[in-house]
């Protein structure tokens, strides 16, 4: 998806993905023109929402936000975590 020629940083879409998301669901997103921002684990080992909270704050002008893998990546078959239910 490309812009325009000329189009400013804050009206990239951005594209929230956590810590578990496999390397294939990633590349379609950093070969657009969105803004890839990656959401680090906690000392858990879940998703860090404060950090989430931080990162929807920072971008909060940009026109359009997505975040697919923080809802759709519950697990990863790359270490064998699972997120606990409800986290």
């Amino acid at each position: 998806m490309p812009l325009p020629p000329g189009t400013a940083e804050h009206e990239r879409p951005v594209v929230f993905v956590g810590p578990f998301e496999h390397h294939s669901n990633l590349l379609p997103w950093r070969e657009s023109c969105a803004l890839v921002v990656t959401i680090p684990e906690d000392a858990a080992g879940c998703l860090d929402t404060a950090a989430l909270r931080r990162g929807l704050a920072a971008h909060a002008h940009h026109p359009f936000k997505c975040a697919p893998g923080l809802a759709l990546s519950p697990a990863t078959r790359l270490s064998g975590f699972a997120r606990p239910a409800g986290v």
